[in-house]
């Protein structure tokens, strides 16, 4: 399947929880046709092209590219704070990001660290640990939480190729969102032959369980008197603003039954329940 995917605005990718997709379902494959003819990397005056090297293909294509002069190396063997060389490959995709290069070339195995990607850039999977290219490597970003992968506010081109990307909610944030790719305020971002997939998302936090009525419990209804009316029923306001209304008692001067009402009706949501009532005098 190939898909131009150069946005502009934001641009959420496999996310579920909230069950929202963008670009790509989980799972799918893709291939983009936005970057430029010569990459995030064509015009760079600072990259010293190796012999046989062009720069306009995939590692794949050009395997004189995958060099230090273009590229920086990550490798699950790797370690932080390394060069970021072929022989001394660092361990994080997100600080070889960072140390400027046009290229990241990423070994197979898996990464759990977080990228955030703020410059242009071009990462490469589809390598082995010994840096040939191998439609059966592919590496697998997967953190436990947060963003798998975020561009944000890239003015050049950012192409990521030949990677499997795994988003995960936070198990500790109610009602957080699996999300494994995120474009934003980027203009040019190319995925090819990337496969995006979320998990489930947390659940939300359990409600709160309270009185039904706006004070800490139902209004008393008035009291009855000998020979005379009976009491006034009550009316209980509810905390959404519905109200019941009690029946009213009997009269004193004998058996009496009322009954009472209820807004809205009893039986419907958060109503009031009405009951006959009755009084006898005595004395």
């Amino acid at each position: 399947m190939t898909r131009s995917m150069t946005r502009t605005g934001l641009l959420p990718i496999a996310a579920a929880a909230a069950n929202f997709l963008a670009l790509l379902a989980c799972g799918a494959s893709s291939e983009g046709s936005a970057t430029s003819d010569g990459g995030p990397e064509s015009g760079r005056p600072d990259v010293v092209v190796p012999p046989g090297c062009d720069l306009a293909k995939s590692p794949k294509e050009s395997p004189s590219c995958v060099s230090d002069d273009v590229g920086v190396f990550v490798s699950p063997q790797g370690k932080d704070g390394a060069t970021g060389k072929k022989t001394d490959p660092l361990r994080s995709i997100a600080e070889a990001v960072g140390k400027g290069k046009p290229r990241v070339y990423v070994c197979d195995g898996s990464y759990d660290a977080n990228v955030t990607i703020t410059v242009p850039v071009a990462i490469f999977g589809g390598l082995t640990c010994l840096w040939d290219a191998s439609d059966a490597s592919r590496p697998k970003l997967a953190p436990p939480k947060g963003l798998a992968l975020r561009v944000t506010k890239v003015t050049g081109a950012v192409e990521i190729a030949d990677l499997d990307i795994v988003g995960a909610a936070d198990a500790n944030t109610p009602g957080d969102s699996a999300i494994a790719a995120f474009a934003s305020e980027s203009t040019d971002v190319t995925f090819r032959r990337v496969n995006l997939s979320a998990g489930g998302g947390t659940g939300g936090a359990n409600g709160v369980i309270r009185s039904n009525y706006a004070g800490a419990m139902a209004t008393k209804g008035g009291d009855a008197l000998v020979g005379a009316a009976g009491g006034q029923g009550p009316v209980c306001t509810c905390t959404d603003g519905t109200f019941s209304t009690g029946g009213n008692g009997g009269s004193g001067a004998g058996g009496g039954l009322t009954n009472g009402s209820a807004s809205p009706p009893v039986g419907a949501a958060n109503s009031g329940a009405s009951k006959a009532t009755s009084t006898t005098a005595s004395g």
